[in-house]
């Protein structure tokens, strides 16, 4: 079913998606794609979603009391691959975006309807072709009309089920990087109407998370995971037990904090000293440029006055 090529560097998803409609979606340069996109120029670049280190570390400079860090080893490669952001995914421009879907892949309430309303009709008749999918399990599309490229459509448990909750974030995170995908955007799976409780599936999807990027060569094969998060309950949720799976070293932090102020307040004295001796060269030129209009002025008016004498004597 599944058709790969290396030299455009497509994976082409379901048989019943053409050949033409994959390059017809992803080859044309980025500026083209952004036409088409559902939200217009609402999108948002994932590049522009801080990573977790750098929000922890604008939190500091706020002076904000943070969370002890947890007993989880600091790993700063860790930290500069992940991150929260609190909006749509449906906008975010990225290479992949999670759809915490139903069996049948056809569409629901929630996360799964609004992707399913913002790629349009190809994007489900290409879901219809998966046939469904399994609880715990994911595929893969392609993204149509979203910002993101691909969506990852996994389906998650109802009720309290730990082990096929985990299931979903590894066969994602797997699949993302067996199409060679390198930034994904995971929403919440399973916390809503599935009943799934909302603090232990953080935790689920910040340890898996964690243990999956430690594992073979993941950390050089992914550039960033953000957790998306919709309601602000979720937002606090992940920020509370991200300290807990991805701690910083806060000292360390607070010191390249003070170390940026003193190479800002440095070259803003610099760029003063630049800004006032070009004032005083300005200054100087205007000065001089006045008493030589001055001089050649009071030149004129004597040589009038000059003349005047001449002509009465004559």
């Amino acid at each position: 079913m599944f058709k790969f090529s290396k030299k455009k560097n497509l994976r082409y998803i379901s048989e019943n998606v053409e050949l033409y409609l994959a390059k017809k979606i992803l080859l044309p340069p980025l500026q083209e794609r952004r036409k088409k996109y559902w939200c217009g120029e609402r999108y948002v670049k994932v590049k522009t979603i801080p990573t977790w280190e750098d929000y922890v570390k604008g939190q500091l400079a706020l002076k904000k009391e943070l969370p002890q860090n947890s007993l989880e080893t600091i790993k700063h490669e860790l930290n500069k691959k992940v991150a929260v952001w609190n909006g749509d995914s449906t906008t975010l421009e990225i290479g992949s975006i999670v759809n915490a879907a139903k069996r049948s892949l056809k569409g629901g309430g929630g996360i799964d309807g609004a992707i399913h309303r913002s790629a349009g009709g190809k994007f489900y008749k290409e879901c219809c072709s998966l046939h469904g999918c399994n609880t715990g399990e994911t595929k893969i599309t392609l993204g149509y009309n979203l910002p993101a490229k691909f969506v990852l459509h996994t389906v998650g448990p109802q009720g309290y089920k730990p082990k096929l909750l985990t299931s979903c974030y590894r066969t994602l995170l797997d699949l993302m990087v067996e199409c060679k995908i390198r930034t994904v955007g995971i929403c919440g799976i399973s916390t809503g109407i599935y009943g799934f409780p909302l603090n232990p599936a953080v935790n689920i999807a910040l340890k898996t998370t964690r243990d999956w990027l430690l594992e073979d060569n993941h950390l050089d094969l992914v550039d960033k995971i953000v957790f998306v998060t919709f309601l602000k309950r979720e937002a606090k949720a992940y920020e509370n037990y991200m300290y807990k799976y991805f701690p910083c070293d806060f000292d360390q932090l607070r010191e390249e904090i003070k170390s940026e102020k003193y190479e800002k307040k440095k070259r803003n004295t610099k760029s003063k000293k630049k800004v006032t001796k070009r004032n005083q060269n300005i200054i100087i030129k205007e000065t001089e440029k006045s008493e030589n209009k001055r001089n050649k002025t009071q030149k004129q008016i004597k040589e009038k006055k000059e003349r005047k004498c001449e002509t009465q004597k004559k």
